[in-house]
């Protein structure tokens, strides 16, 4: 399997701790244009290209846009990530919404019915959001989030719990003052990838 060579953060992996940030702190410190220019740059050329087999490593070009909206019916928290390609045209759209539970903040993942609806929106078009236009990824999904400090989180879900088709789901988000890594993968029972986002580095989107 080809490997994919990445300067590792010095954050990336620091252990998070206990904090007194408030809920409206963790969508706060997300809010903004990343893109992952340096980390595709500096990866080889032969692995820019969509995998030929989910086993494979490989980099793509992306430009993400996190906006805090409240979209009361759904959401009344929440940040519309907005994924684009190097060619411009929309990847992804998600909805997560942020929480305060007695076991701490969780973040539960919401796709869209109809996402052409919200491509490039503004934070009003999400006020009259129901639940008819979302569909929430399974509440054993909801990503467990962390603070690290200011400007600071991490978040995760539990791919032991959390199911879609079969698959346990593991995403992984550091959120930094500087720029957010994501992760995502799901493999099925036998080990084998159904999905995953490019490996073994994650996403290295940087602060615009």
């Amino acid at each position: 399997m080809r490997r994919l060579l990445f300067a590792a953060l010095a954050l990336a992996g620091c252990a998070a701790g206990p904090s007194a940030e408030p809920l409206a702190a963790y969508p706060a410190a997300l809010a903004g244009r990343y893109d992952n220019a340096v980390q595709f740059a500096s990866a080889p050329a032969d692995m820019r290209d969509a995998p030929a087999d989910a086993e494979d490593d490989w980099i793509d070009l992306q430009a993400v846009t996190f906006t805090v909206v409240s979209a009361p019916a759904v959401a009344p928290l929440a940040v519309h990530a907005e994924w684009r390609g190097a060619d411009g045209a929309i990847s992804r759209q998600r909805l997560w919404a942020f929480r305060q539970e007695p076991g701490g903040v969780r973040i539960d993942v919401l796709q869209f019915a109809a996402p052409d609806r919200f491509a490039g929106a503004g934070s009003a078009a999400f006020t009259a959001l129901t639940e008819a236009d979302v569909r929430r990824l399974p509440s054993a999904c909801a990503l467990a989030a962390i603070s690290a400090g200011p400007g600071a989180w991490n978040a995760q879900t539990d791919p032991e719990r959390c199911l879609v088709e079969g698959a346990g789901l593991d995403i992984r988000i550091t959120v930094m003052p500087t720029g957010v890594l994501y992760q995502e993968q799901a493999r099925r029972e036998d080990g084998s990838y159904a999905f995953r986002t490019p490996a073994p580095a994650p996403y290295d989107f940087r602060r615009r």
